[in-house]
């Protein structure tokens, strides 16, 4: 039998028996500049094709693969579409339900780690309105669905590491000038904190980075070099990109396959798939890590969870007048209504999870602990795009109770 976990939509989700969801999850107030090369999969990533009319063609080009802005302005063109689209609204189906064989649920320590969030959140993010926004999202939700099988005390770390991610990437898309963002020395700052010898004097960030002096010391122990060093560096990657795009969202407007491919690096999935040697106590040399199935797995479960939180976030985005989802760009580019543009992006979510059983056919022969580190190591990657998207419909910081229908989520933009 499966176990049923309430939404807030009031449905049930079947999820698998093992591990065992928290007692009373109940009803919950809840929540560039980097080569991406080899992170593409073999297969296309954007080969799901639609014809589609739209009634805000009016405002492209005749191509509108090239945008001609009206006023003279990227951003005027953009305030444009975020200006159409405000009102309208786009339907999708229930994401959890698209995964079938998958593992949907949450880590059984999700109470215990919760009931002192707020007060590490108090004693670590300094600034109170990206502080309350944190406790609104309930960021040990969203790493107990992404790391449903680990131990109390890693998810605790892994939660103090999520809350240095939201608070670190929130103020790099919220708040900071692209000239704010680069003074920032953020690279030696998490090296030097996950760094078990560290000396020397500390390098300088804004305050929120300051929680790294909490996760970072614990990162630094209890997994393999190999393993931190991986981590590390797709860690690089992803600041490295944050400082890109918020060059480039001033800018410039890239094509479809462009966002997406940075989209990719910039949400951070990437070193959240790295923590999985640490989470779970296994080992995947990189010579298994640099295999054509692995890396196919590995893109698109993070194009699952990217196209996931642009479907679930546009609301808020629309609202706080931001463009970077790829819905507005699919309005903007390829003349799409909204509703095409989510129909668009939900196909491909379902193409992801499609490639994603295929590749595992084609995972490397190995024997002994390495096949089953090899094992372990694929379903927690599929636990993260689960977990992605239980996560969203169940995150306050999102949608209302009101989007939830018996049948599909209605977002009203």
């Amino acid at each position: 039998m499966y176990g049923k976990t309430r939404s807030p939509g009031s449905r049930c989700i079947e999820v698998a028996p093992s591990p065992p969801q928290p007692p009373n999850i109940k009803e919950l107030d809840l929540h560039c500049g980097t080569d991406t090369s080899k992170y593409e999969a073999p297969e296309a990533a954007l080969d799901v094709k639609m014809d589609c009319t739209s009634d805000v063609s009016s405002i492209h080009s005749a191509d509108p693969s090239e945008c001609s802005f009206a006023d003279g302005t990227l951003k005027g063109e953009q305030q444009r579409i975020i200006d159409l689209l405000k009102g309208q609204s786009f339907t999708i189906p229930y994401l959890s339900k698209a995964f079938p064989g998958w593992y949907v649920g949450i880590n059984q320590h999700y109470e215990k780690i919760h009931a002192e969030e707020s007060t590490f959140l108090d004693k670590w993010v300094e600034r109170e309105n990206l502080r309350e926004m944190a406790k609104k999202v309930n960021l040990t939700l969203c790493i107990a669905c992404f790391f449903p099988r680990t131990t109390e005390e890693r998810l605790q770390i892994l939660f103090e590491k999520m809350a240095w991610f939201f608070a670190f990437d929130d103020d790099a898309d919220s708040f900071l000038r692209a000239d704010e963002f680069a003074d920032q020395q953020v690279v030696p700052f998490l090296k030097y904190w996950i760094n078990p010898e560290r000396s020397g004097p500390e390098p300088i960030v804004l305050p929120c980075c300051y929680i790294y002096r909490s996760c970072g010391p614990k990162l630094a122990v209890g997994w393999s070099e190999a393993s931190k060093e991986q981590f590390m560096d797709t860690t690089i990657e992803y600041v490295n990109c944050l400082f890109e795009v918020s060059k480039q969202r001033e800018t410039y407007l890239p094509s479809i396959e462009e966002y997406i491919e940075g989209r990719i690096i910039n949400i951070g999935v990437y070193p959240t798939l790295d923590l999985i040697p640490f989470a779970s106590g296994i080992e995947i040399p990189q010579e298994t890590l640099r295999h054509e199935a692995v890396q196919t797995i590995r893109y698109h479960v993070v194009r699952i969870v990217s196209l996931t939180n642009d479907l679930f976030s546009i609301r808020k985005e629309i609202k706080d007048n931001q463009f970077d989802n790829i819905l507005p760009l699919l309005v903007m580019r390829r003349g799409m209504t909204v509703q095409e543009a989510a129909d668009y992006t939900v196909e491909l979510i379902k193409e992801s999870y499609r490639i994603v059983n295929e590749a595992q056919k084609r995972l490397p022969a190995l024997e002994g602990k390495a096949k089953d580190d090899l094992a372990e190591y694929i379903e927690q990657c599929k636990d993260q795009a689960t977990g992605s998207v239980w996560f969203h419909e169940l995150s306050p910081r999102y949608l209302g109770q009101g989007a939830f229908g018996e049948q599909e989520i209605r977002v009203q933009l």
